[in-house]
């Protein structure tokens, strides 16, 4: 009996200690599991898990793939304006779309958006080379390109001109600098007889190689100005000079009562075929307005100063002409140029009177030292007349050098003036001009197309068109670039 107790403790013992053992192999398998459960969790999430890693793959795949759309988009912008503009922001969209690109938006200079499903967006820059860059995660992250404007002004605040010296070449434009304005890739213009007063028409069509030079910052519009290197060439025309004909000439021949009612509306249409409506909002012939401007003439809003017009006013001098704004006439027996192209023009003195303010000026640009030609004044007079001096070479030599008529660069102004000498009794009309002779440059109204008297004269192989661009405000270096000569 006592036998058969001590028997069931001794069992009882034996149970108890194999369930304690159970116990602890049971905590230590669930330690095991937690280590195991921990590590695989590290492994799956973290800077460096396998979650994080696929998602990271995933999102550079995207990147990638929003890429390749970008580069394809360009491509296939490029294809279709093959040269005829700037791409443009439209342009992408249009294609992207094409391509069924649904989740991308662009906008601005080029700026393309993409939106996933949950709202992430990545924005992208594309140059207007085709260089992508990006993505960045909003929009304000995508970097400004400087506009011209910005450019122009920065050299104007840092008293730089320009030229080898310039402080920086990368974030500057000067007056002078080549930039890569593209012409249209075609486009032509006629001026009729009618219009101006010589025998022939005449014919522009654009010239794709023609170069362009910055000439400023128009006062009016703000805008940065650039102007032609040279005058435009009619390609296949013959003039005359001097009674010999010229192929391939380059001036605008023009004429009588024409060239002063529809000169420079002429000139102003012909010179509009290089607008290229990406970049510019205008196109048209150089005129007195810029001259005055670079020269500083004007009162830095685009509006001619009439005392320093005065002061410089070499018709006055040259031909004791009324001052500008005085009052001309009346004149017995003369006409207006309006007046003279009526349908019945009249045949013998009697016609209106014209009665105005004189309207047209001249002035000398020079280093008042005197005109003189191979050491002899010419003419006497000129030597104490009032000139123009312009500090800044570049401008000086871009619009002034090689303006010989005839024979050289000089340009028409789409501008008119009136000129009403004391000593006669008629008054003198007709557009301006820049021109250089016998070692000066006149600036200003230089020509008499037609006198109130009826008195007209033809001006043929003497001077060309040159055109002005003004650009659109925004327009960034990415868009055009300043280049070598």
């Amino acid at each position: 009996m006592h036998k058969t107790r001590i028997k069931k403790e001794l069992e009882k013992i034996k149970l108890l200690e194999s369930r304690g053992i159970t116990l602890i192999a049971l905590v230590i398998t669930i330690i095991v599991l937690l280590i195991l459960a921990g590590v695989s969790i590290a492994t799956l999430t973290g800077n460096n898990g396998i979650l994080s890693q696929a998602q990271k793959a995933s999102k550079e795949t995207k990147i990638a793939e929003e890429k390749e759309q970008i580069g394809l988009a360009w491509n296939g912008a490029t294809a279709v304006k093959q040269a005829q503009g700037a791409i443009t922001a439209s342009d992408i969209e249009s294609q992207l779309s094409q391509n069924g690109v649904t989740n991308a938006e662009v906008s601005g200079d080029i700026v393309v958006k993409f939106e996933d499903e949950d709202g992430t967006s990545r924005w992208y820059k594309l140059e207007n080379v085709g260089t992508i860059r990006g993505p960045y995660d909003s929009e304000e992250e995508v970097p400004t390109v400087a506009t011209l404007v910005e450019m122009y002004d920065l050299a104007v605040t840092d008293g730089c001109q320009g030229g080898e010296g310039c402080t920086n070449p990368e974030g500057h434009l000067h007056i002078g600098d080549y930039v890569n304005y593209q012409n249209p890739s075609s486009g032509s213009a006629t001026a009729y007889a009618a219009q101006t007063g010589v025998e022939w028409n005449q014919t522009y069509n654009v010239d794709s190689n023609l170069k362009w030079r910055v000439l400023g910052k128009d006062e009016t519009t703000g805008n940065i100005k650039l102007i032609s290197e040279t005058i435009l060439k009619e390609e296949g025309a013959t003039t005359y000079i001097m009674e010999n004909p010229v192929e391939n000439t380059l001036y605008f021949d023009i004429g009588g009562a024409a060239a002063y009612v529809y000169g420079p509306d002429e000139m102003d249409k012909i010179s509009g075929i290089y607008k290229n409506n990406d970049y510019a909002v205008e196109a048209r012939s150089a005129n007195i307005n810029d001259i005055n401007e670079a020269v500083g003439m004007t009162d830095g809003n685009g509006n001619l100063d009439e005392e320093k017009v005065k002061q410089y006013n070499i018709l006055v001098t040259m031909s004791k002409a009324l001052q500008y704004g005085e009052k001309y006439g009346p004149f017995e027996n003369q006409w207006t140029p309006e007046d003279w192209l009526k349908k019945d023009k009249p045949t013998s003195s009697v016609g209106s009177k014209p009665e105005d303010k004189i309207t047209g000026y001249a002035y000398i640009v020079g280093d008042n030292t005197g005109i003189s030609t191979q050491g002899v004044v010419y003419p006497p007079d000129f030597e104490n007349l009032p000139m123009i001096t312009i500090e800044n070479q570049t401008l000086k030599s871009l619009l002034f050098d090689n303006t010989e008529s005839m024979t050289g660069n000089s340009y028409w102004l789409a501008s008119n003036g009136i000129n009403a000498p004391k000593d006669d009794n008629f008054a003198i009309f007709g557009p301006g001009i820049v021109a250089s002779q016998d070692g000066m440059t006149v600036v200003g109204l230089g020509n008499d197309n037609f006198y109130s008297n009826g008195d007209e004269r033809p001006y043929s192989g003497y001077a060309g068109i040159r055109p002005v661009v003004i650009l659109k405000s925004n327009i960034n270096k990415d868009q055009i670039q300043k280049v070598t000569e």
